[in-house]
Parts: structure tokens; C-alpha cells; sequence
């Protein structure tokens, strides 16, 4: 019996890192460090970072919001804690439709809702 032959087809890929210093008006330094890829002729990476900020592609196509980073944060707090959208709606006083927006990352919180958030989750918010 003959062995299969596995062909890979490596892909050709260019990867640029650019470590810089940026000033701003008021002579200020900050560190820049950026790194791109491209295979081919298509970007598979960027990311920029300047002082502490980072800047990376978005996660959706231009005209669409990214979804806010409360969601995933909340979606675990439910899988922890084996509550549904239902229980927290009802131990905070949200309409279920805005517990899952805030769990998708669809809707953005607002200080009313992690306010409350905590209670039903049974988490100690920090002062």
C-alpha cells in the first residue's frame, strides 16, 4: 500500500516592524511600534502601538460598530454564575432586550446598568 503524499504550499508573506519615537506639539516623546504583514498582495495584520495605546484593525466593515468590550465580560459573569438574561433582567430592573444587547457588546453600558449588574451576579464591585 502506498503512502499518501501531502503536498504544503508554503505561502509567501512579507512582515514589517517599525519601532519610532512620535513628538507632539508640546514636545513630548512617545514610543511607536507598529507591524504589518502582507501575503501577497493582501494585509493580514496591523497593529500600531503609541505609548500605551493600542491600535489594531476594527472587527467589523467600516459603517458597522465593534462591539463594546462589556459583552464578552458579562457573557462569561453569566456562564459563571448559571444565570440566564432573564435572572439578570429581573434582579436589575432591565428589560431583558438590553441585558442580551449588553451581552452581545451591541449596546454600550451605562452607569445604571453595571451599577446593578453586580447584585444578581453576586460579585463585589470595588470602590
Amino acid at each position: 500500500m502506498r503512502s499518501p503524499v501531502i503536498r504544503a504550499r508554503l505561502k509567501r508573506f512579507t512582515e514589517v516592524t517599525v519601532p519610532a519615537t512620535l513628538t507632539n506639539r508640546a514636545g513630548h516623546e512617545l514610543p511607536f511600534f507598529a507591524q504589518i504583514r502582507f501575503e501577497a498582495n493582501i494585509l493580514r495584520r496591523f497593529q500600531a502601538k503609541v505609548g500605551d495605546t493600542v491600535i489594531s484593525p476594527a472587527l467589523r466593515p467600516a459603517g458597522f460598530q465593534d462591539p463594546h468590550p462589556f459583552g464578552p465580560l458579562l457573557q462569561a459573569l453569566l456562564a459563571n454564575r448559571q444565570t440566564t438574561a432573564q435572572d439578570l433582567a429581573q434582579g436589575t430592573g432591565l428589560s431583558v432586550s438590553t441585558v442580551h444587547g449588553l451581552r452581545s457588546g451591541g449596546r454600550r453600558p451605562h452607569r445604571t446598568s453595571s451599577d446593578t449588574s453586580p447584585r444578581p451576579l453576586a460579585c463585589r464591585r470595588r470602590t
